[in-house]
């Protein structure tokens, strides 16, 4: 159903924390002006869910544009509904609540100018697929996923066997970019001791 939605009543979704990481404030505040002049061209994706006796709305998508309304509202009290909202009253799952979310945002940012967002979206995407209620194989997910993303097949392959098969160590030391993407291409393809002897090392290093 579609409906008008005070904006003090939507709440951020929390698995939206990694794309969130995407948006800086210059691009909410060149959002917000396009919607000054334009308006909502696209509504907001919400759910609605009871919260000390008050129901609220999460965003399933439309997070950044959510973000623009808030910061107009700061300028101009008058901005102070959503219209038109897209309110998902069938019963839906966390995870289907998540494949929902990640689909929206995939689909958006599908290339991803951030190598770690890029490819920890896709694994959490994928492994999302493959639990109830879609049980799908990982190549099926992972078709699914090259179908909304502007990722080859080639980079999905690398970025799932680096997120799952690179010693945890030096992936967090990827994710803090004190590797590069280029030398850990290199380091998967060593054995798990050779790995944690080769984490040790840099450590020391």
């Amino acid at each position: 159903e579609y409906s008008e939605i005070n904006i003090n009543d939507i709440e951020e979704n929390p698995d939206n924390a990694l794309y969130r990481e995407l948006d800086t404030e210059e691009d909410i505040a060149l959002l917000a002006d396009d919607i000054r002049r334009a308006g909502l061209l696209h509504n907001l994706v919400v759910f609605p869910e009871q919260e000390d006796g008050k129901t609220v709305y999460v965003l399933l998508s439309g997070e950044r544009r959510y973000r623009a309304l808030m910061l107009l509202q700061e300028q101009d009290a008058t901005w102070n509904a959503a219209k038109n909202c897209n309110v998902v009253t069938t019963p839906l799952s966390h995870n289907e609540k998540k494949v929902i979310l990640y689909s929206a945002n995939l689909q958006v940012r599908g290339g991803f100018g951030d190598e770690m967002i890029r490819r920890k979206a896709s694994a959490e995407f994928i492994e999302c697929l493959q639990e109830e209620p879609y049980n799908m194989n990982q190549a099926e997910a992972k078709k699914a996923l090259k179908e909304i993303s502007a990722a080859s097949g080639k980079m999905i392959d690398r970025d799932l066997r680096l997120e799952n098969e690179l010693n945890k160590g030096l992936l967090k030391l990827l994710d803090d970019k004190k590797l590069k993407r280029s030398e850990c291409d290199r380091l998967i393809k060593f054995e798990e001791k050779q790995q944690q002897e080769l984490l040790s090392l840099t450590s020391e290093g």
